[in-house]
């Protein structure tokens, strides 16, 4: 199975402790009850935070890849198509973390970090522009770090 897009059951709120991640993050908080998983490879991206006005671009999300709970900042840099065509986004990847708080990898998930890229690059193709809310057909990602 793939990366797909969906409302977050309650079960799986409660199973991956999406409300106390939630807390975590006040600043530009979205509380969003979307991801967009592939259970199979029992990995999920979820954004859980947006600036706001002229900071819109920042994005904060979490990453849950191959049990581990990673933070990242990416930054929204283009976007394009109408709805219920092929549409693109160009996002860049300021930060990977395995916590809120510093901005680094450990060493052992920095020599993993060419397929954390691939697996979030695979996991925003799946995203689109807006999780279960997209309308686009084809979709394609650029992804810069």
């Amino acid at each position: 199975m793939a990366f797909i897009n969906e409302m977050i059951s309650e079960e799986n709120i409660e199973k991956h402790h999406i409300k106390e991640i939630d807390k975590e993050f006040l600043m530009g908080q979205t509380n969003s009850e979307q991801w967009t998983i592939d259970y199979d490879r029992g990995m999920y991206l979820r954004c859980v935070a947006r600036g706001r006005f002229e900071y819109r671009h920042q994005t904060t999300w979490t990453f849950y890849w191959h049990g581990v709970l990673l933070v990242l900042r990416l930054d929204l840099w283009g976007g394009g198509g109408d709805p219920g065509q092929p549409g693109w986004s160009r996002w860049v990847v300021k930060t990977i973390s395995y916590n809120k708080t510093q901005d680094v990898l450990t060493p052992e998930l920095e020599a993993q970090r060419p397929k954390i890229l691939l697996d979030l690059k695979e996991a925003l193709l799946a995203y689109k522009d807006f999780g279960i809310y997209s309308t686009n057909t084809d979709y394609e990602v650029i992804l810069e770090s």
